[in-house]
């Protein structure tokens, strides 16, 4: 100890009438000297778990209190009598009083009471050590803070180091951090390992109570706490104003306290929970900042406040982080208080002795704030990164030799890293293989904006952009040719968003068909996205990246992917894409540890999956039903979300399957017109398969499938998310074997040509294969451990053929989807109207064209314009009169006599271009040659085209130019 630490301590100027400190010999030396006096104020509320050890603490003390002063503030456990009954404490400090205050008074005027009530004395210095009930100082403690306090009569108040309560080796906090604008910032991080990176912090602005060390002077000085800051950001409050009136305020790093954290984390039995603790504490830091702050500055601060609250607030919005964002976004309502603020301006001028540019150094610079945003805003995107950093060891090794020490034990670098990790294998290995599955399709430039996309199976060519999308699903009459009334499928509405954004892409909005671009790359990408998300999904069931990269990776190259992407079901791939979200969704809902902002997500997921399967739709709203009929607590709540905001999101969509329960059970793409496949097809997950030996390669994957749900849960979470996948395969099943055996009406096979319609197996299938996948993540844990720590050579035996069996179907289904690819299936779309019919199509004033074929014996003929048609394939339905129409052809093609001419009957049909597909010289050209009101313009691609003359008055606008 310094000798002037010591002399202040022994030493007793002639006159005093002191008595002779009092020595014991295992407890250190006794405080009160007439040169300086400690007496400890300890704050007690509810805090029996934690106030035995924090007397004890106080007790061991090397340079024992004076006194010890028990505030009480109406505690209702057995704080009290442990205070009474503590000997320890008694034997080392025998002054001990308890000054008992009514419950709820705040914390500042607590310790301004307790104060205030301590008897005076002739010490130099009347220091007060205030302390809390959930703290417990280390011994040397209150002599490292007496002596910082005693080095410099500056030094008006002093703080320690704050660490955790059950790791000592882990920071809470080292003085108050704030910026000029009143945004705390943390630090250290809390939990953040203490190497003592921190120690040299001296000055600060501010100290938190809990252990603050001060001088009684500048407690009368500063008039105490202020009243407006009497609860929660009363410590900020008391040392901004002991450094504007001329008192350092300090830390000692050296001087360490265990905190428990007991209010900050909402664990005491009274009081508010750790997230409006935070809220209170966040809103009444930025009072201060507002209050401390010139005059002049405060408005703009005010601004700046509800600017980067608002901006912050937003951010992680978009981050799907809306806890983090309402936190974010209360600061706001600091600034609802102006009066209070006002108000502890006034009262602070009386003690402010200095400028506020003479505190510059004491905060946080912005850069340095910008950078910990920003780290927090990724610590709440990405919270595993946040877990990985607290869980990080605090106990030192040692030293070693240099020949011991292991460069493995560096951190990989960041391309290290994503070229190893599983999930990013899985994917690019599915990349690969979807790619020469296309080989053909990409050769002929399927995927190019200058074509229409691709066409093919259940697909349908389009020719139209996000507008075009949206008014077919906003419009009540829509349609290609003269259109009609029908509901259309929600799908598209969907497909218009996307289609909006791909159309922010470079050179995508001027192609002919920006909808057909979209499709095209939903179909290839559609394996590759899907393995993705099942990679993501798979962590509710999974924490292996590992099993869950093999699971993603078999789901990815699944048969039911592959065959819908053969057949052009676009709604299966989408499906396909987004149904593990969904599944997650749904188990994350049952289990305790649920969060609305996963349910929000996951009704929103299961409304795209219901645009585009309406038989998903039914399956989730009884699966939603269910949890809230028989789940406890906030479940029933999560399953009332998740079965409302879906069916609202479809809106006015959902009232069709009212009025005709077909469309529930079916949906655009999802129909199968051929034959029924075998049932150990649907079994091993393949639809539409002849019964073939390369079918029983799926089987080793079912069984493994099956056999993953022996596996015993951890956990009760655990055990809702194995039970919830064994009820997704089973309704899976059961959907796609019943399928087959339901004629839900009769769907298009060619021209003029139809056949009874089921429901595809696919759909089902879905729901099988991914109950599959969970419970071949659920057995994953055991197979690897079995392959890292083998007990047995029995045990590492049947890993290894576990994981054999696992990897040869996928493997072998990638190499089959490889090699048969797409083929001929898929084509890139033609587009449908010559580049002056596009033209002469857009606008107010647009026009249709008539696309006639012959044969030898019949014209086929078609209407189309600018409209899209239907998509994909759909049930049949009622078309609208169109006898007109068909009057009008055979006229214009057989030479049948009508009351007006043919031209001018198209042209009341705003038919604008006739075209011929046809050789050129066969009678249907000539005839249209010598039709009056058709003008050709050429022929091109096997084409002839005419121009149709526009009514008298019309507006037709400036005339096709023929082309050359």
């Amino acid at each position: 100890m310094p000798d002037a630490l010591t002399t202040a301590f022994t030493t007793t100027p002639a006159g005093a009438g002191a008595a002779a400190p009092t020595h014991f010999p295992s407890q250190g030396r006794i405080a009160p000297t007439p040169t300086a006096e400690v007496s400890v104020v300890l704050l007690v509320r509810d805090g029996a778990p934690w106030l035995a050890e924090s007397l004890a603490a106080i007790a061991l003390q090397t340079l024992r209190p004076r006194r010890v002063l028990a505030v009480d503030l109406g505690s209702r456990d057995t704080s009290l009598a442990i205070v009474r009954a503590h000997q320890q404490l008694r034997r080392a400090v025998p002054d001990i009083d308890i000054l008992e205050l009514p419950a709820g008074i705040p914390i500042g005027r607590a310790i301004d009471r307790a104060i205030t009530s301590l008897p005076r004395s002739g010490a130099t210095r009347q220091l007060a050590w205030v302390l809390h009930d959930d703290v417990a100082p280390q011994p040397e403690a209150l002599e490292r803070l007496v002596e910082a306090m005693l080095r410099s009569p500056s030094v008006g108040i002093a703080g320690p180091k704050l660490v955790e309560w059950d790791d000592p080796r882990r920071l809470v906090e080292l003085g108050i951090q704030v910026t000029r604008s009143g945004r705390r910032i943390a630090s250290p991080a809390p939990g953040e390992a203490d190497q003592g990176q921190h120690d040299s912090r001296t000055d600060v602005l501010a100290v938190g109570t809990k252990g603050m060390l001060v001088d009684r002077a500048v407690h009368t000085d500063l008039r105490g706490f202020d009243e407006s800051f009497e609860r929660y950001g009363a410590a900020l409050d008391f040392g901004w104003r002991a450094q504007l009136a001329g008192h350092r305020v300090i830390v000692v790093p050296s001087a360490v306290v265990r905190d428990a954290c007991a209010t900050a984390q909402g664990r005491r039995a009274t009081g508010p929970g750790a997230a409006e603790v935070a809220r209170r504490t966040r809103r009444a830091t930025r009072q201060v900042a507002l209050a401390r702050s010139a005059p002049l500055a405060a408005p703009f601060l005010g601004i700046w406040v509800a600017l980067s609250s608002l901006v912050a607030a937003v951010t992680l919005l978009v981050a799907k982080r809306p806890r983090q964002a309402w936190r974010e976004l209360s600061d706001i309502g600091a600034l609802a208080h102006p009066s209070a603020i006002t108000a502890a301006r006034w009262r602070g001028r009386a003690t402010k002795r200095l400028r506020r540019d003479d505190l510059a150094t004491l905060f946080v610079t912005p850069r340095e704030a910008a950078r910990t945003t920003i780290d927090h805003i990724q610590d709440a995107i990405t919270p595993d990164t946040l877990r990985r950093r607290e869980a990080a060891p605090t106990v030192e090794t040692g030293p070693v030799g240099e020949e011991s020490e292991s460069l493995d034990v560096l951190p990989a670098s960041l391309p290290r890293r994503v070229l190893t990790h599983p999930g990013f294998l899985a994917v690019v290995a599915v990349l690969v293989t979807t790619v020469i599955a296309w080989r053909d399709p990409i050769r002929a430039g399927a995927l190019s904006p200058a074509h229409t996309g691709v066409a093919g199976g259940e697909l349908f060519p389009v020719s139209t952009g996000s507008g075009g999308l949206w008014h077919a699903f906003r419009d009540a009459w829509h349609g290609s040719g003269l259109g009609s009334g029908s509901a259309p499928a929600p799908a598209l509405a969907v497909l218009a968003a996307l289609t909006w954004l791909v159309e922010r892409v470079p050179g995508v909005a001027a192609s002919r068909s920006p909808a057909g671009v979209t499709v095209a790359w939903l179909m290839f990408l559609g394996p590759v996205l899907a393995t993705w998300s099942a990679y993501l999904a798979g962590r509710v069931a999974s924490s292996s990246r590992t099993g869950r990269a093999v699971a993603a990776a078999a789901w990815g190259v699944s048969s039911v992917v592959t065959a819908a992407v053969v057949e052009g079901r676009l709604s299966a791939v989408v499906v396909h894409v987004v149904l593990p979200f969904v599944i997650a969704g749904f188990a994350l809902a049952g289990r305790a540890d649920g969060t609305y902002t996963a349910t929000f997500a996951t009704a929103l997921a299961t409304a795209v999956v219901g645009a585009f399967a309406p038989p998903l739709l039914a399956v989730s709203a009884v699966a939603a039903l269910l949890l809230v009929l028989f789940g406890p607590g906030q479940r029933r709540v999560r399953g009332l979300v998740l079965l409302v905001v879906p069916t609202a999101l479809l809106g006015p969509s959902v009232m069709r399957f009212v009025a005709d329960w077909r469309l529930l059970l079916s949906g655009p793409g999802l129909l199968d017109t051929a034959r029924v496949g075998p049932v150990a097809g649907v079994v091993v997950g393949q639809p539409d398969a002849p019964l073939t030996a390369w079918l029983w390669l799926g089987a080793p994957l079912v069984v493994l499938g099956i056999l993953g749900y022996a596996a015993h849960a951890r956990s009760r979470s655990a055990s809702v998310g194995l039970w919830s996948g064994v009820a997704v395969g089973l309704v899976g099943l059961a959907v796609a074997l019943g399928s087959a055996r339901v004629v839900l009406g009769t769907a298009a096979t060619g021209v003029g040509t139809s056949a009874p319609a089921r429901l595809w197996e696919g759909v089902g299938l879905e729901l099988w294969v991914a109950g599959l996948l969970v419970g071949l993540l659920a057995g994953s844990g055991a197979v690897l451990s079995g392959l890292r720590r083998p007990v047995r050579r029995r045990t590492l035996g049947l890993a290894v053929a576990a994981v054999v069996l696992v990897l040869v179907p996928i493997v072998a289904g990638a190499v089959h989807w490889g090699v048969s690819g797409v083929g001929d299936h898929l084509t890139p779309g033609q587009a449908r109207l010559p580049a002056v019919a596009v033209e002469q199509g857009n606008g107010p004033l647009s026009s249709r064209l008539l696309l006639l074929r012959p044969s030898a014996t019949v014209v086929d003929f078609e209407l189309t314009g600018t409209e899209p048609g239907e998509l994909l394939r759909d049930l049949d339905r009622a078309r609208p009169d169109n006898s007109d129409l068909v009057a009008t052809v055979a006229a214009l093609v057989g030479g049948r006599q009508s009351d007006e001419s043919p031209s001018r009957a198209l042209a009341q049909l705003a038919v604008g271009f006739v075209q011929v597909v046809s050789d050129g010289n066969d009678e249907l050209v000539r005839r249209l040659d010598s039709t009056e009101g058709l003008s050709r313009l050429g022929r091109e691609d096997g084409a002839t085209l005419w121009k149709v003359r526009p009514l008298p008055g019309a507006g037709a606008g400036e005339a096709a130019a023929a082309p050359s």
